[in-house]
């Protein structure tokens, strides 16, 4: 019986993730860029820290895609790790959702507002810079979340490709405390 509520609990906690998500992508708005794409970012990587596979079903829920694992497995990363990506539409902007189970999620789109998007992740989240590498066409800063009991030492990385290289892609991308705290332990 205990299992059986532990089971209904965690579901329901999805479930209700999954109903303001359907909810928050048939509601017009007027979100900028953005608040867009911090939405998506923290509805399905930020707050399915502890159980990346909730995002197939909520990407599902909402007329997602799945993308194929021959297209998945270019990325060296998500192909080492299992991992497995989706693209979805929310505000009538394209994303692409990458997961690795029990290490990283990422967030990708067009139209990235590099500045307006850093203001407003530093706004939501208490965070401080570890780290900016601006070579090559790409500048990468990474995060380290301070002062949050259940997020305290999970890394945050903002990619966005130069001005100056005619793109204008950029992806948040979020490892868990947990996942920082065992690759720290393995070093």
């Amino acid at each position: 019986m205990i299992r059986m509520n532990f089971y209904l609990k965690k579901n329901l906690g999805c479930y209700l993730v999954l109903m303001l998500t359907l909810f928050s992508v048939s509601a017009e708005s007027k979100l900028s860029a953005a608040q867009a794409h911090i939405t998506v970012f923290d509805g399905y990587c930020f707050q399915n820290y502890n159980n990346y596979s909730n995002i197939k079903h909520m990407v599902k829920a909402v007329g997602g895609k799945t993308i194929p694992q021959s297209l998945v497995n270019g990325d060296p990363t998500l192909r080492g790790l299992g991992g497995s990506a989706y693209t979805m539409v929310y505000e009538k902007k394209m994303y692409i959702i990458g997961y690795a189970e029990n290490a990283s999620c990422s967030v990708m789109t067009k139209s990235f507002e590099v500045n307006n998007t850093i203001d407003l992740l530093k706004e939501l989240y208490s965070m401080k810079l570890l780290q900016k590498n601006t070579s090559g066409i790409q500048v990468t800063e990474i995060y380290e979340i301070i002062n949050d009991s259940t997020h305290d030492g999970a890394t945050l990385s903002i990619a966005y490709a130069k001005s100056s290289s005619g793109l204008d892609v950029g992806t948040i991308s979020f490892v868990p405390a947990k996942t920082m705290r065992r690759i720290l332990d393995n070093n």
